[in-house]
């Protein structure tokens, strides 16, 4: 098929001929390629000449003309950066000349042509102040002039002592000098910045900067004082917070810049570096405290409190021990804490916002400020950007203006919150005075109400006072007209203790009302009070013929903590209205205690009841206030003020009075009174009063038997000091012990002890010594175990606390029986030779 051939054949044909221009093509670009890589390599040689045609009277910005290598493992010298390709050399740009932060060594070489007639002086600058590691290389190869600067060295050893990196150069007339640059500068930005002053300019320059410096540090300074005086004065925190941290910035600034390694500690490299460390991490620590201050961190749970303290506490370590660190170690993980911090704070800002903790814009405003200059510095970092200022006035001068902004927005929120507190403070002094004047109104009028009262018990307590003196003068009067039908003496002393008793009450309810009284409770012995309590009253109950009966429940605690004294005067008024107001009747005396008290406590239920003429339901409310009486009671004497005593006093205890009636016709009046629960280990050691009978014990042995040191140390003390001879045990086992050493005359015991109590002791004596006498000296009266004889009792029994010449006159009179009894031998003691002659004469009683 001939058409299809023809076809084939001039597309062959066409294929070759596009084949070799592609070819040709390729060709082509390459040696455009190659020519221009070489005449950018030539024109990178020739950039590195700077011609001068005259010496410089300014500055010379020597950047776009020179070259640069990266030494990354900094052991090259020049000899090597000379010998190296054209091709290492990169021209110099802004993204060369601040590569950041960086542990290589950097090289610029520069080629200066003095194109003038004359010699030129100049000086070479490298970069601004925080380099810390500059060398300068003036010469050619093998024959190489060597100087450096930088806080690496000693300030002594600088070519030239401004803070800055300068070199002096001399130019000769019509020679070019090859200049080879070395930088190394870790732990901060690497700025390489070449330029070249005339000396004069640079110093104009340099004495400018310095007061402009000083001029900012110093108003930083002031201005950080003068915040911490008003945040402590206000109480703003943030304040006080945000002026230690522009502080430390601007101090840290300082050091970055030089001033303190030139002024303070010119010999000291490490020492430089050591602080300029320590005070970024403080810059950042005092950052994140017045950030979390700002939002209201501490208001967010104890879990955010822990967080930022760890990040603050890694900032302060990470400053105190840097040089432990290396360079870029340091540099890492001081960004890392600041890059984690930093979001947390965000969070939290967030956080805080949505709870509402923060209201205001202008701690959010701080916060974002602190986060994004952070930020910027964490991004240099990262990507190799500088963004430090090259002056120390520019870097400290936004920290000046927050600082300023920060104060005045403070101090006026300051004011704000002085004249709010004023306000609330008039308002609250007017709704005070308001108040003062209703109460005194009010007081006024219950003063009035009082004075009517005291008028009215004037009129009305004549007659009650008049009454027993009257019947006092009738009796004189009688008595001395030689009458004899009537016990004078006795009615005269009956009124004269009724005066006395009105007198008392009188008295003790005019003390404002009982306002100032205050109970003061004392351990003491439930038992021996009550029964004292009841022989009082059974002679208040035979002035009108009264039967008295007393119910003292058995499970009653031995020992309780109460104010017995104002106990005493409320059961005291309580049987003298059952006695005044019950005649040829009966009287009830029952003390129980109430189940389930609570811990350590028990709850005495106290019942008075009488057969009298009974209180009307109507009237008990009001019978309860002073100087009230019921309508029932009018044709008795009175003054209507002791339940009103009583009532006062049980709410001073806790406790309140019921009045109800009674069974016997009468009146039943009860209280129910909690008390603590106490111990003999709780009482004062003491005896009563001191003994008024004279008692000769010599001779004569006592055992005392009781579990509590005090009380038998107590005792024996008593008995020794009359004459007798103690011996003491702590519980029945060491009595018996005891008793089989040695023969007694006497034995006085407790009832509750540990291990065998007194009831198993007498058990054992009236076996083994049936005529033993056995005293029971206990709280408690007499409660025989049910498994023991019924006929099983003590010789005498005898209540705690007896007074000493109660104690030994009972000792004395059981010792008397004993003997006459013939259940002692009698001795040769005068008194036993008195007891033997008083049986042999047949008198078997004292």
């Amino acid at each position: 098929m001939p058409w299809i051939s023809r076809m084939l054949m001039p597309s062959s044909m066409s294929r070759a001929r596009e084949y070799r221009a592609r070819t040709q093509g390729w060709c082509m670009r390459l040696a455009l390629c190659i020519a221009a890589i070489w005449l950018f390599s030539l024109s990178a040689v020739r950039a590195a000449e700077v011609v001068l045609p005259a010496c410089p009277t300014g500055m010379l910005n020597l950047a776009s003309s020179a070259q640069i290598v990266e030494d990354s493992g900094g052991t090259l010298d020049p000899d090597q950066l000379m010998r190296l390709s054209p091709q290492r050399f990169m021209p110099a740009n802004r993204r060369t000349l601040e590569p950041g932060y960086s542990d290589s060594a950097w090289w610029l070489r520069l080629t200066l042509r003095n194109a003038s007639a004359t010699s030129c002086e100049t000086w070479l600058q490298a970069g601004p102040a925080r380099l810390r590691d500059v060398q300068l290389y003036i010469g050619s190869p093998g024959q190489w002039q060597a100087m450096h600067a930088g806080v690496n060295y000693p300030l002594r050893e600088w070519a030239l002592p401004p803070r800055q990196p300068m070199f002096p150069l001399t130019l000769a007339p019509g020679t070019s000098t090859t200049l080879l640059l070395r930088v190394s500068t870790p732990r901060t930005l690497v700025i390489l910045a070449p330029q070249l002053w005339s000396p004069l300019a640079f110093q104009h320059m340099y004495v400018r900067t310095s007061v402009l410096d000083g001029a900012m540090f110093g108003g930083v300074v002031l201005l950080a004082i003068f915040g911490m005086v008003l945040g402590r004065i206000f109480h703003r925190r943030v304040l006080t917070y945000m002026a230690l941290g522009m502080l430390c910035h601007s101090i840290y600034a300082g050091i970055v810049d030089n001033y303190a390694f030139v002024y303070l500690w010119p010999e000291g490299s490490a020492l430089n570096t050591w602080a300029m460390c320590l005070m970024t991490c403080m810059t950042l620590f005092m950052t994140n405290i017045y950030c979390c201050a700002a939002i209201g961190v501490d208001r967010l749970g104890a879990w955010w409190r822990w967080v930022f303290r760890v990040i603050g506490a890694g900032y302060v370590l990470v400053g105190l021990f840097n040089p432990l660190l290396g360079d870029l170690h340091y540099i890492r993980i001081a960004l890392s804490l600041c890059l984690v911090g930093e979001a947390l704070l965000a969070i939290a800002a967030i956080h805080s916002l949505l709870r509402g903790i923060v209201r205001s814009w202008f701690p959010l405003l701080l916060v974002a400020f602190a986060w994004s200059d952070l930020l910027l510095h964490f991004a240099s970092y990262l990507f190799g950007y500088s963004v430090n200022n090259r002056l120390f006035s520019t870097t400290v001068l936004p920290d000046l203006l927050m600082l300023s902004v920060t104060l005045v927005v403070e101090v006026g929120k300051g004011r704000r919150q002085e004249m709010q507190a004023r306000t609330e403070l008039d308002q609250q002094r007017a709704s005070e005075h308001e108040r003062l004047e209703k109460v005194v109104a009010q007081r006024t009028e219950q003063l009035n109400r009082a004075l009517q009262g005291r008028r009215t018990l004037l009129a009305r307590i004549s007659h009650d006072l008049r009454s027993p003196l009257t019947g006092i003068v009738d009796a004189a009067r009688q008595w001395q007209a030689g009458e004899s039908r009537h016990d004078y003496a006795h009615l005269i002393e009956r009124n004269v203790h009724q005066q006395i008793e009105l007198i008392d009450e009188l008295l003790e309810f005019s003390r404002e009302e009982l306002a100032d009284l205050e109970l003061s409770s004392a351990p003491g012995y439930l038992h021996a009070f009550l029964m004292d309590i009841v022989e009082h009253a059974a002679l208040l109950a035979e002035r009108n013929g009264n039967q008295l009966s007393c119910h003292l429940a058995a499970d009653l605690p031995a020992i309780v903590s109460a104010d017995f004294r104002h106990l005493r005067q409320v059961l005291m008024n309580l049987f003298g209205n059952a006695a005044k107001f019950t005649h040829d009747g009966h009287i009830v005396f029952t003390v129980s205690a109430l189940a389930s008290p609570p811990p350590g406590h028990v709850c005495l239920h106290v019942v008075v009841d009488d057969s009298g003429i009974g209180i009307v339901p109507a009237e008990r409310e009001q019978l309860l206030m002073p100087y009230t009486r019921g309508t029932n009671a009018m044709r008795h004497d009175g003054s209507g003020l002791g339940l009103s005593i009583v009532t006062q006093l049980l709410q001073l205890m806790d406790s309140q009075l019921q009045i109800d009636d009674t069974k016997l016709g009468g009146c039943r009046v009860s209280f129910t009174l909690p008390l603590p629960l106490a111990t003999e280990e709780d009482l004062e050691p003491e005896i009563g009063a001191l003994a008024s009978v004279a008692v000769d014990g010599a001779g004569r042995v006592i055992l005392v038997v009781d579990d509590q040191l005090q009380s038998r140390e107590l005792l024996c003390d008593l008995l020794d000091g009359s004459g007798f001879h103690s011996i003491a045990a702590a519980d029945g086992h060491e009595a018996l012990t005891l008793l089989q050493r040695r023969s007694v005359e006497l034995v006085m015991t407790d009832q509750s002890m540990p291990g065998m109590d007194g009831w198993g002791l007498l058990q054992a004596i009236r076996v083994q010594h049936p005529e033993l006498p056995v005293l029971l000296y206990s709280a408690l009266p007499p409660r025989r175990p049910t498994a023991l004889d019924p006929t099983l009792a003590f010789t005498t029994t005898l209540l705690k606390p007896a007074g000493s010449g109660e104690l030994l006159a009972m000792v004395e009179r059981l010792l008397k029986m004993c003997v006459m009894a013939g259940r002692l031998p009698a001795g040769d003691h005068p008194v036993d030779r008195q007891y033997r002659d008083a049986r042999e004469r047949g008198e078997t009683h004292a």
